[in-house]
């Protein structure tokens, strides 16, 4: 899931899962470091809050958490399910399901206990005690919100026509942001009784995260593919061209304060490429294990 700011904690370094064995994580955004996790899974989402990170495994009911990002211990879900995003709203961690209209909820992302959900649902995004998720799959998106951290939900606005389902959502802690399949972005900051549309930023959506007050998104499909964009408020959209050293739109973003440097981390979705940068317009290259990877989170929030 999207990264958003964070302050300094024991456990304040940025996080990569994987479809592996192992993790990475490093303190800097520049030196990455593997670590083993409980066992080899398609670790698919990672949250970052307070210190602690909790990811989880796709079509299984592994998950685990860890109090440093380095050492892993394993959780059981309550089902195996094909488990979709993870999230924070400040309180608790939930997981929403890409096949079943469920999510799971956790304070400490070991115990999870299993909620109804109104439909099935691909994204979640928390902030200040509100959960917001999106199912985009089909002709439109379909909104959910929870205020009692995920054990019951209202149906939200339908946005028409627009599919978001494998896009992203991100905060800048006073409005929820996302960005879709087909360009398209929207953002609420009334739970998600209502969306405003903003502009048309890119073709397909994968990584977004705010920081150092902006917005910044990753696209894989354009025209023009494979392309970096920032906003100040999530309806105008930059074009900042391509992504250094000829790397995928599909990767994955994520924003934090390491040593009290505001910075971005860009992981590649596959191979060994990864970038850093602190304005997400000038970026410099690293590298990182050669995985498949599937998201990237800071640590420290």
């Amino acid at each position: 899931v999207g990264s958003s700011i964070g302050e300094t904690s024991t456990g304040a370094r940025f996080v990569a899962v994987a479809n592996a064995s192992v993790c990475a994580s490093s303190e800097d955004g520049i030196t990455w470091t593997n670590r083993t996790m409980p066992s080899s899974d398609n670790w698919w989402r990672v949250c970052g809050v307070y210190g602690k990170f909790v990811t989880f495994a796709r079509n299984s009911n592994k998950a685990a958490w860890s109090a440093d990002g380095i050492t892993w211990t394993a959780a059981t879900l309550p089902t195996s399910r094909n488990w979709s995003d993870i999230s924070h709203d400040g309180t608790y961690f939930c997981i929403t399901c890409y096949d079943a209209a469920v999510c799971a909820i956790s304070t400490n992302g070991v115990s999870w206990v299993e909620y109804a959900m109104p439909n099935s649902q691909s994204r979640i995004q928390g902030n200040a005690g509100v959960f917001v998720s999106s199912n985009g799959m089909g002709s439109g998106t379909v909104t959910c919100w929870s205020l009692d951290h995920g054990r019951s939900w209202t149906v939200g606005a339908t946005i028409s026509g627009a599919s978001l389902g494998l896009g992203n959502m991100c905060t800048d802690k006073e409005r929820i942001i996302m960005a879709g399949e087909l360009g398209s972005c929207y953002f609420t900051t009334s739970h998600a009784v209502s969306w405003t549309a903003g502009g048309t930023a890119a073709g397909l959506c994968y990584g977004l995260a705010f920081g150092n007050e902006t917005f910044v998104l990753s696209e894989a499909i354009g025209p023009p593919a494979n392309h970096f964009y920032t906003s100040a408020d999530g309806v105008v959209w930059t074009d900042r061209g391509a992504i250094p050293g000829g790397l995928s739109g599909v990767g994955y973003l994520a924003f934090g304060n390491p040593g009290g440097i505001e910075r971005f981390v860009y992981v590649n979705g596959s191979g060994t490429d990864a970038l850093y940068g602190s304005d997400a317009i000038n970026w410099t290259a690293t590298t990182i294990s050669n995985q498949t990877w599937n998201d990237a989170a800071w640590g420290g929030q």
